[in-house]
């Protein structure tokens, strides 16, 4: 990957929306002498009613592998949400210099018109991403390109793989030319005219060519290619998808994604929650399973893990069932394309010390036609328990009134 150093010209990768890995923004990196800046950007002329209520980051000095983004070390809340937010880092604190890598992950909490519609990430679904620390600018032109597609993929679907590319030098690139390389097995699903901006297909080489011209300083390309995979390609099958960018000048660059075939339905967990929560509170908790799969999924379950230690079950839509320190419900069969909603509630022991973090774990598990069994990835929620100081507030006011009646409320 090729990185830049300055706001006028940032290392950007796509904030991608779910396990599909839509694009709707950017998360953009620069540094100075002395701190590390990121900056979460959604794409507001294409999602104009999109907003992130919270945004969590972690930079690392050494590769990082996933874990609940309540738990990364830095993070911001939104009231109202908000569209773009930069986060300013010591390079010190991260224990980098110039020409050391340092390891991201970016993830924020997506609102339309205040309604939840899911986690993205910076370059891919629960992924990271490198950045070199820059000492001085490009004296040349440079290239950045970042692909993105689905990490998993069925016989006979249809995916969209995008590629951003990306001026990240101080001069003007010409005669940019992009190609994407398909594997076997992978082809446009509009050969004719495949990819937003239009390419041209070249079927002996099933490679798709775009000529792009000029990209100016600080700006970039974004190209969507739908493909459908073949029904014979089979499940276990690793398709590496290469594209490369070249210009007058800059140096050619390449990048790589890799998806797997897989068979059968899938399901997807999500969870979406307090940040905070008091001693003797409810916390309500909302979780979203969708069959993202080719297949209908059969016997699905799904089941939260939580410390009965520290909450206990209050209740739930569809009702669950409460064992040790778990919370379980039989969905039974789930349609390919299928979503369902859980509603959950818990109540904080009054216990409960104050700064204590509770990270709820959620996971579902399901069969396909065969008998075989799966589980999906768990997704964690992290809320921190405050016991001071609290607030309550009660209303109290007549139960009837009538028409053109004085109503006298009294708020303690």
């Amino acid at each position: 990957m090729v990185s830049a150093h300055s706001v006028e010209s940032p290392y950007s990768v796509p904030l991608v929306i779910g396990a599909h890995n839509i694009p709707i923004g950017f998360v953009k990196v620069w540094n100075d002498n002395e701190s590390l800046y990121v900056l979460f950007e959604i794409d507001t002329d294409s999602y104009p009613d999109y907003a992130m209520c919270e945004s969590h980051l972690y930079p690392s000095s050494t590769p990082l592998s996933w874990s609940a983004p309540g738990l990364w070390p830095y993070s911001n809340a939104y009231s109202p949400c908000a569209t773009s937010d930069l986060y300013v880092i010591p390079l010190s604190s991260i224990g980098v210099s110039p020409g050391d890598t340092v390891y991201l992950m970016a993830h924020a909490t997506i609102y339309e018109k205040g309604v939840h519609v899911g986690s993205a990430y910076g370059y891919s679904f629960k992924g990271s991403f490198n950045y070199t620390v820059q000492e001085k600018p490009a004296e040349k032109p440079v290239l950045s390109i970042v692909k993105t597609g689905p990490l998993k993929a069925y016989p006979g679907g249809t995916y969209l793989y995008t590629i951003v590319v990306y001026n990240a030098g101080t001069l003007p690139v010409y005669n940019v030319n992009v190609s994407d390389k398909l594997p076997d097995g992978v082809r446009p699903a509009h050969p004719e005219a495949p990819g937003t901006p239009t390419g041209v297909y070249d079927e002996s080489k099933n490679m798709v060519n775009w000529t792009l011209g000029t990209i100016a300083v600080n700006d970039f390309v974004i190209i969507n290619l739908e493909v459908v995979l073949d029904e014979s390609l089979a499940p276990g099958t690793i398709l590496k998808n290469n594209a490369s960018a070249v210009g007058l000048g800059a140096d050619e660059v390449s990048a790589q994604w890799s998806t797997t075939v897989i068979a059968g339905p899938e399901l997807v967990v999500e969870k979406v929650g307090p940040v905070k929560g008091y001693p003797g509170g409810l916390l309500s908790y909302t979780i979203r399973v969708s069959n993202v799969g080719n297949e209908t999924a059969y016997n699905v379950t799904v089941i939260d893990a939580m410390n009965l230690a520290l909450v206990e079950y209050v209740t739930s839509t569809p009702i669950g069932t409460s064992t040790d320190n778990e919370v379980m419900w039989d969905l039974g069969t789930m349609l390919k394309g299928e979503e369902r909603l859980i509603y959950l509630a818990v109540r904080v022991r009054s216990d409960v010390p104050n700064g204590t973090v509770i990270d709820d774990v959620v996971q579902a598990k399901w069969m396909d036609d065969a008998g075989r069994s799966y589980e999906s990835e768990p997704y964690h929620w992290v809320t921190t328990i405050y016991s001071n100081p609290l607030l309550n507030i009660t209303k109290l006011g007549s139960l009837e009134a009538r028409p053109a009646g004085r109503i006298r409320h009294i708020d303690r």
